[in-house]
């Protein structure tokens, strides 16, 4: 499927109705979970949290990118998740091989792949993913609520399920376009408060495999305390500055605090010749703030791509990288 189609379609994954293959074999004893992912896999249960902050109380949710899985004291209580939406995953398929040895409750999301024929060997908890042909990253809504069913969150899959009407990503595609230009040739720094760290790394992926271009991020009030401090540079790294510009991902809905220190660093910033553009969450439910930015990232970096005359759909660097680690 085109990006721009896939942009289009992301509302229609709210339709979606998760079935757990196996949900008799789902724990009920467990207190929290670990999901294991990389890349777009790993963005949903962030984006859980960020959208139903108190849902995460206690670390109820761990992220976990990497091999293996994570040590923590309460391992044995909780659910492990992996997570690959092409069943493939290198990581992800050894943290699924660890938590089997280790004895633990484990569930799969998957599209298919070898990580689907390990769980139906293992006759464990399965989703199965729609098989669009849709990149990871973009099948955010599909992830979402697979770790949803599987925490049996209903609050939050009803919320999600209005999503499928009230979401319209097409309306946000001029937006997007506009950023694009703007930012011109300057790499992108995408800022949001620490609420909001889900939306800024979803940013940063976009930006990254869709729009082939560098970006990173970081958030208030963390960046206030050393990342900043960066920009005051001597006469040798000036000329460094000219090749970044702020992306200030703001939230009404912020800590005052945060509301106000944001204001300050973008004055400071713009002083220092550095370009911010504010892009604003905006929706009247915390779910739609956050998929409406995920669309307006997507048309960023889908501008960005043909601004460039870059492929948004295919990762090529990645696919040689894992030639090399062969």
């Amino acid at each position: 499927m085109a990006m721009d189609q896939a942009i289009r379609g992301l509302p229609e994954q709210f339709a979606w109705v998760p079935v757990i293959e196996r949900e008799d074999a789902l724990s009920e004893q467990t207190r929290g979970v670990v999901v294991c992912g990389m890349g777009g896999s790993a963005l949903a249960p962030d984006m859980l949290t960020a959208g139903d902050p108190a849902w995460n109380g206690g670390g109820n949710i761990v992220v976990h990118r990497g091999y293996g899985i994570p040590e923590l004291s309460d391992l044995d209580d909780r659910l492990v998740i992996a997570s690959s939406y092409s069943g493939n995953t290198e990581e992800t398929l050894d943290a699924y091989d660890a938590a089997q040895a280790a004895g633990l409750a484990t569930a799969v999301i998957t599209t298919g792949g070898a990580l689907l024929e390990r769980a139906q060997r293992d006759d464990i908890p399965h989703i199965v993913l729609p098989a669009t042909g849709i990149q990871p990253r973009m099948a955010i809504g599909y992830s979402i609520l697979a770790i949803a069913a599987l925490l049996r969150h209903g609050r939050a899959l009803a919320t999600l399920g209005t999503l499928a009407a009230r979401l319209d990503t097409a309306i946000l595609e001029e937006g997007g376009a506009a950023l694009a230009g703007a930012l011109g040739d300057r790499t992108p720094l995408l800022y949001a408060s620490d609420r909001n760290a889900a939306i800024a790394r979803f940013w940063k992926i976009a930006i990254n495999e869709t729009g082939k271009n560098p970006a990173f991020m970081n958030t208030i009030p963390e960046l206030n305390h050393n990342e900043m401090t960066g920009f005051d540079v001597g006469v040798v790294a000036r000329e460094l500055l000219q090749r970044f510009a702020v992306v200030m991902l703001t939230d009404g809905e912020d800590d005052p605090r945060i509301v106000r220190r944001a204001a300050a660093l973008q004055e400071l910033l713009q002083e220092r010749g550095i370009p911010v553009h504010e892009v604003a969450l905006a929706g009247d439910e915390r779910f739609l703030r956050l998929f409406s930015s995920v669309g307006s990232a997507c048309w960023t970096a889908y501008h960005l791509a043909m601004r460039d005359r870059a492929e948004p759909e295919q990762v090529p660097m990645v696919e040689a990288f894992k030639q090399r680690i062969v």
